[in-house]
């Protein structure tokens, strides 16, 4: 695959993921769509975007460890106080997740547009898997 191709083939996932997730009511800020036309342009790959967003995300989760703890834990799913879903960032603000998993997520369906899973999913292939 050529260089064309291989941007067209990246520009067709990225509109797919921005689709995708904008249905289930995730907003893309121009920050993202701006790293999503540089991984385009191969400046940066999908990985180092998504290693770059992990690291981030666990990064902000830390500040939050000492709080988490202080709460008294009435819902084993919630954070308690919030109505956020306990998240292995131990993120407590809705927005901070909000802006990492929409990245994050849409990076890994670019992956999966690009190299879909092979195989057709009926019961043969689950017990291979």
């Amino acid at each position: 695959m050529n260089d064309l191709e291989k941007q067209r083939k990246l520009r067709e996932a990225v509109e797919y993921a921005i689709r995708t997730h904008e249905i289930e009511g995730f907003v893309f800020t121009e920050e993202d769509k701006e790293e999503f036309e540089r991984i385009i342009r191969g400046e940066i790959t999908l990985e180092e975007s998504i290693k770059k967003h992990l690291e981030a995300a666990y990064a902000e989760g830390k500040k939050y460890k000492k709080k988490i703890k202080a709460m008294n834990n009435i819902d084993s799913y919630v954070y308690p106080g919030t109505y956020i879903l306990r998240n292995k960032f131990d993120m407590i603000s809705h927005e901070e997740l909000s802006r990492y998993e929409r990245v994050i997520a849409a990076a890994r369906l670019m992956q999966f547009y690009i190299n879909p899973v092979k195989g057709n999913f009926d019961f043969e292939h689950f017990k291979k898997i």
